[in-house]
């Protein structure tokens, strides 16, 4: 196995490497690439797609073989009953089977017969004008006969295309726990008790101590089912039809336009989502602590105090692998932010040195020692929701296996366009019902907030 990769980067660095080399030959005689060339290098393009996908389902068996697999601690279920199968999971910034070739089973990735994303494209395409072509897959149960509004199953290799590269740009899904679906419903377990108050801690079991012969007191623990469902989620974009049919760049063009509205897409449901036919969202938690305002604290403002409370509230378990997420808005507020030198005596020093809460390191941002993510995706400043601290690994994510591709039902006529739209199942919901009551002190969640201060 580690032979055959080896082989497989090798000639993916010769590709790179002839294409890189004849570009730079044309450029240093002053001449652009003759068609022929423009084409041999076309070929190179799409065989390196071919390499990165054979690559990726490489390193991922390799990554099977190195873990054990067992069942999901969680106790994970399809919906006719049998466990989710998940590897091993290991650091909390690294994947954890989020990766569609770990989640689905690198053998299961298959082109289809097409050899590159772009050509799966123009067929389909030339599909919906007359042509044929019977590597195309009609999806099945969407209601229709016809398959060209059902539409057409993407091929594994390129759905893990769109998938793992959205996934780089994302806030959620890299961090949450993902767990494949291969029915329309998945069951997952989660605790119900989440009350410390009187000594039983997660799950309703606490430590008894025995004298001799004495007797102890069963105590059943609190378990419920948390039912995901694959909601359908629609993807649309357009192409210009004169691009399309001279067949420039289309699956770059049409691939990167479905990579960022899959990424935006999910992240800002995973965040915001009601949960009516969709995920339901961070924000929208029966966990959520949402930590009030100052007394009299100024509109639109982000005080030091808000963060210590907020991070007072996060539960200690979760503390290791939490983030801060913020909407950019509040980057003025959060990077001014900071914390005065005081003497011996406790009063501050008059032209000393303030420190800075939020630091920075080569483009990335740490509060109070942990990740700091900017997006758009959460409220803007002083409305609530705008500063989140959270541990997604509470957070759970399933996924069905099949993106579907569809001509729109709105063709854009008048700007000479097709619409098309790629059909993807999905669902998220957080792993506790409701705030953690613990022996001593204020309630603690997975996920805390900032209450509104518009």
């Amino acid at each position: 196995m580690s032979t055959n990769i080896m082989a497989l980067r090798q000639k993916r660095a010769d590709v790179t490497r002839a294409m890189k080399t004849l570009v730079e030959l044309r450029s240093r005689q002053g001449v652009g690439l003759t068609d022929e060339e423009n084409k041999l290098n076309k070929l190179r393009a799409c065989e390196l797609e071919d390499l990165e996908i054979a690559i990726e389902n490489v390193e991922a068996r390799l990554e099977e073989e190195r873990n054990e697999e067992g069942v999901d601690v969680a106790g994970a279920e399809n919906a006719d009953g049998s466990p989710v199968l998940r590897a091993r999971p290991t650091s909390v910034f690294k994947s954890r089977g989020r990766k569609y070739a770990e989640m689905f089973g690198a053998r299961n990735l298959s082109s289809g017969g097409f050899k590159s994303f772009d050509e799966y494209l123009q067929t389909f395409y030339s599909y919906l004008h007359g042509g044929h072509d019977q590597r195309l897959v009609a999806s099945a149960g969407m209601g229709t006969s016809v398959p060209a509004d059902g539409g057409f199953f993407v091929p594994t290799a390129f759905a893990a295309q769109l998938l793992d590269v959205a996934l780089e740009s994302e806030i959620v899904r890299p961090l949450a726990n993902v767990f494949p679906m291969t029915t329309g419903t998945l069951k997952i377990a989660g605790w119900d008790a989440l009350d410390n108050s009187s000594g039983a801690p997660l799950g309703g079991f606490r430590m008894q101590w025995l004298n001799e012969s004495a007797p102890a007191t069963d105590v059943k623990g609190k378990v419920r089912l948390i039912e995901m469902v694959a909601n359908k989620a629609a993807i649309f974009t357009s192409a210009s039809n004169e691009l399309i049919a001279d067949g420039m760049t289309f699956s770059q063009l049409l691939g990167d336009a479905l990579v960022q509205s899959i990424g935006w897409g999910l992240d800002y449901n995973f965040l915001q989502g009601d949960g009516a036919g969709k995920p339901l969202g961070v924000l929208n938690d029966p966990a959520l602590i949402v930590v009030p305002k100052e007394a009299s604290q100024p509109a639109s403002t982000i005080l030091y105090a808000n963060i210590v409370k907020i991070f007072a509230r996060l539960h200690p378990a979760c503390i290791k692998n939490a983030v801060w997420v913020a909407n950019s808005t509040s980057i003025p507020e959060l990077l001014q932010m900071t914390l005065a030198v005081k003497n011996v005596a406790g009063t501050e020093n008059v032209g000393g040195s303030a420190v800075p809460i939020v630091t920075q390191n080569n483009g990335n941002f740490t509060m109070m020692g942990k990740p700091v993510f900017f997006t758009e995706k959460l409220p803007a400043l002083g409305f609530k929701g705008d500063v989140l601290l959270a541990d997604f690994s509470q957070y759970a994510i399933g996924l069905r296996n099949n993106l579907i591709i569809q001509k729109s039902d709105a063709p854009r006529w008048h700007e000479d366009e097709t619409s098309f739209r790629v059909i993807l199942r999905v669902d998220g919901h957080g792993r506790w019902n409701k705030p953690f009551t613990p022996k001593n002190g204020n309630t603690l969640s997975w996920a805390v907030t900032l209450a509104d201060r518009a």
